[in-house]
């Protein structure tokens, strides 16, 4: 059955653009067609749409749903930003990683949720404006690396110009939480100064960011806001019950279950 379906959508037809009026958004094309290679017109199917990082297989960074009507030549044309998010929201998603981005379809022909993966194509130009857009978020043309106290927080990863990167929160903002309430946590304004507060797009680091975390801790440390020498939980899932968790102890990355109590440490894009 998944072989068949996955047939239907062998012709898939894949256009990035970027909108000057709307630089969080990504145009999506497809064309649906049948196991004997006919379109598939004016049918409702369901689309799941997933950016995973560094692989075909790699975390999912982002996704979201759509269900749409194909037109009477079987195309579907959607914008990925504008479908029912399920892990962040687009303007959360930094194009500024240091990592490659796949971008992940699974369908299902009968507009309903039982999705199945149809392909992972490799978004290999980033829009330019998605990925200068955190560039401009920084407000003024100076570059901050590494170390930096900046955008409420620490700089933890930068580009070589340092005009976009990747800052973490000066403290833990749990030191024994489950994974079910970590993304609570960092939306807590409590948990962080009054300069942090000034920005409401604190996150739980994926697994990659957080191996750029643990990578780049000796620079951090300097800085006197070190990390505690424990595990701190990823947004990254493994199974219905484990998500990824890394010490920083040794850099080891663990399968933990979701119900133990790890800490947290927000990150943010710039």
């Amino acid at each position: 059955m998944k072989k068949h379906i996955v047939s239907l959508i062998a012709a898939l037809l894949l256009l990035i653009t970027t909108f000057g009026q709307a630089p969080s958004l990504i145009n999506y094309q497809a064309v649906i067609r049948n196991s004997s290679g006919s379109i598939l017109p004016n049918q409702s199917i369901s689309l799941r749409l997933s950016i995973r990082l560094g692989t075909v297989s790699g975390s999912i960074y982002y996704q979201e749903i759509h269900t749409v009507t194909t037109n009477d030549f079987g195309l579907v044309n959607v914008k990925i930003g504008e479908g029912t998010p399920v892990i962040w929201t687009m303007p959360q998603v930094s194009f500024s990683l240091p990592f490659d981005y796949f971008l992940e379809t699974e369908i299902d022909v009968n507009g309903g949720s039982s999705y199945t993966l149809s392909g992972v194509t490799q978004l290999v130009s980033v829009p330019f404006a998605l990925h200068a857009k955190y560039a401009e978020s920084a407000g003024d043309s100076k570059g901050h690396f590494v170390g930096d106290y900046y955008g409420g927080g620490i700089v933890v990863w930068s580009n070589p110009e340092g005009s976009h990167g990747i800052i973490m929160a000066q403290t833990d903002q749990s030191s024994s939480v489950t994974w079910y309430d970590a993304s609570n946590v960092v939306s807590i304004n409590s948990n962080y100064d009054a300069v942090s507060n000034k920005f409401s797009d604190w996150r739980l680091p994926t697994k990659y960011e957080l191996e750029l975390m643990y990578a780049n801790r000796g620079i951090v440390a300097s800085t006197a806001y070190d990390f505690a020498l424990g595990l701190y939980w990823s947004s990254t899932e493994q199974s219905t019950n484990n998500a990824k968790a890394i010490s920083f102890s040794n850099g080891l990355t663990s399968d933990a279950l979701k119900g133990q109590l790890f800490r947290v440490r927000a990150i943010r894009a710039f």
